[in-house]
């Protein structure tokens, strides 16, 4: 989904990767049935179109404030039809964007598959929108966390990166999602050949069990890049029972204009504070 103000996008660009296993975080009102989606798990929006209620989905309008292009990403339509035609509990456990990736002991695609992925898409942007990027930054939430740090060093101009609720206490599963079969976070993604800016964004709060608050602090503090700032989210309330959904701490919920605004400020030069 290309999301931009005006008559022309903007050559500031940002990606924004949902999380979960990638699929279904928006589409058009006939797509609806078959992501399971209704009025009651998903917001519908102009253009006859609907999004989740995912983070960085419901947001992306916002994201788009300050002469932003936003491109909010979800699976190719071949990997999402594979996806939805299997049952929930045998679906994807790793990354929403193939970082590696399984189920049923049928792999997905090749990892580097979602680089020319998302290169093509780049591409694109400049081929058929007319735009020169001059800022790409790329945004991911829970899962989607994976696949940003795993392009931020794999696409080129990549200018910084934000992982907000990152996935980073998954335990014994990164071995079995990841292409190098590592069991950390950044074995997995290999962060740590990225030197750009990179932003972290955490609720205290967070509950979900493979994103707790103190694992997200020790990523952090094993970042290499110099460029790297680390922010501790407060507040906000709790409206699922699952610590894992969107409208928890994990989802930044009832804090979402200051978290964007933050991200924002971030990604348009500014320092921003150790604790919101």
């Amino acid at each position: 989904m290309l999301i931009y103000e005006g008559t022309e996008p903007s050559d500031r660009v940002i990606f924004l990767f949902p999380g979960r296993d990638g699929t279904c975080h928006f589409g058009y009102q006939d797509e609806k049935d078959k992501c399971g989606k209704s009025s009651s798990n998903s917001i519908d929006i102009s253009f006859n179109l609907w999004v989740s209620y995912n983070f960085l989905a419901r947001n992306a309008g916002r994201f788009m404030e300050k002469g932003h292009t936003v491109v909010l990403v979800d699976m190719p339509e071949d990997v999402k039809q594979r996806i939805l035609s299997v049952p929930t509990s045998a679906k994807i456990t790793g990354s929403a964007y193939r970082v590696g990736g399984d189920w049923d002991g049928d792999s997905v695609e090749e990892p580097d598959d979602v680089v020319s992925d998302i290169s093509a898409i780049v591409s694109d942007l400049q081929n058929t929108y007319g735009i020169t990027i001059r800022d790409l930054f790329l945004v991911g939430t829970s899962r989607g966390t994976l696949a940003v740090a795993y392009l931020s060093h794999k696409i080129s101009g990549v200018k910084g990166i934000v992982l907000t609720a990152t996935v980073s206490s998954d335990g014994g599963n990164y071995s079995s999602y990841c292409p190098s079969g590592a069991s950390d976070f950044l074995g997995c993604t290999g962060l740590n050949s990225y030197a750009g800016r990179i932003l972290m964004v955490h609720h205290r709060k967070d509950g979900c069990p493979v994103s707790k608050y103190r694992s997200a602090r020790e990523l952090f503090d094993n970042l290499s890049s110099p460029q790297k700032s680390f922010t501790t989210v407060s507040g906000g309330s709790e409206v699922s029972s699952n610590p894992c959904k969107a409208r928890t701490y994990h989802g930044f919920w009832g804090r979402d204009r200051e978290v964007v605004n933050l991200i924002l400020n971030w990604i348009g030069g500014m320092e921003v504070p150790s604790n919101l």
